[in-house]
């Protein structure tokens, strides 16, 4: 067997020795030309068919990467969207709380700022429009106290006191009453409550005395808890009867109880 081998490689050395020996001496050249004229079609074609699957699958390749970076696009764009969105609202807050302490330090009062957790705006035509704040009596908050925006318009007052939280009744609300008064000579006083969830109205305005639209309500002081001269709002309507004992005034107020998103508690 390891005869047979050893023959069968001498043979091969033998040959690839004989076909290099014709090839240098160019006794091969006819056969050889005969052989690449055969060949070149086929291997041109194979070559063709090499391009094709080669462009082919840059392609494919090409086209994968092109997605890929469209998501990667599309992610980075998403989250730049989120960053800004909350720069956005870290400004508007910024804006916000430089406005609560610019008109607390003018008006010199104390107070604590509170985020507001549930808002019942809707149910307010039922007596029930109120909101939860993140702030209760370990922060010094009892029952009484009222509530402004950042413009020191008065938003409400607190109804009831928890821990760590307190329910507010909004000033639109028809349970939530506070002592008003004009800002006028005589200053005339009254009482202050929600209409329908949607306005407001000073009522028990005695009749002999004089009001006009336009005057400027604010509160009046007589509750202990809250300090006087916090605007409510500016009369847009009187309504006046003369078989009453009583006169009232519809107000405007430019609260926007959408927009509403923290408070400040006034403490007196």
């Amino acid at each position: 067997m390891r005869k047979f081998l050893s023959n069968k490689t001498t043979t091969y050395l033998a040959v690839a020795t004989l076909l290099i020996f014709l090839h240098f001496t160019h006794l091969l050249s006819p056969l050889e030309r005969v052989v690449i004229l055969t060949l070149n079609p086929v291997m041109g074609k194979l070559q063709w068919v090499g391009t094709r699957l080669k462009v082919s699958f840059n392609r494919q390749k090409d086209k994968r990467d092109f997605l890929r970076i469209i998501k990667e696009l599309e992610e980075d764009n998403q989250k730049l969207l989120a960053e800004n969105a909350k720069l956005k609202q870290l400004q508007e807050e910024n804006e916000k709380l430089r406005q609560y302490l610019d008109f607390m330090r003018r008006r010199r009062f104390r107070y604590v700022m509170a985020n507001i957790v549930t808002h019942n705006r809707e149910l307010a035509g039922e007596g029930q429009g109120s909101i939860i704040i993140d702030r209760g009596s370990k922060n010094g908050l009892y029952a009484g106290l009222a509530l402004v925006n950042s413009q020191g318009l008065v938003v409400g007052k607190i109804i009831e006191v928890k821990d760590s939280i307190a329910r507010a009744c909004l000033i639109i609300d028809k349970n939530c009453q506070i002592a008003a008064a004009l800002q006028n000579k005589n200053k005339t006083s009254g009482v202050v409550r929600g209409e329908l969830g949607l306005t407001i109205k000073m009522e028990l305005i005695p009749q002999t005395e004089e009001i006009k639209e336009g005057e400027i309500v604010v509160t009046s002081g007589l509750e202990d808890s809250i300090p006087p001269d916090l605007v409510i709002g500016r009369i847009s309507q009187v309504n006046k009867s003369n078989n009453e004992v009583w006169q009232e005034a519809i107000l405007d107020s430019p609260l926007d109880f959408t927009d509403l998103t923290m408070v400040a508690v006034v403490l007196p």
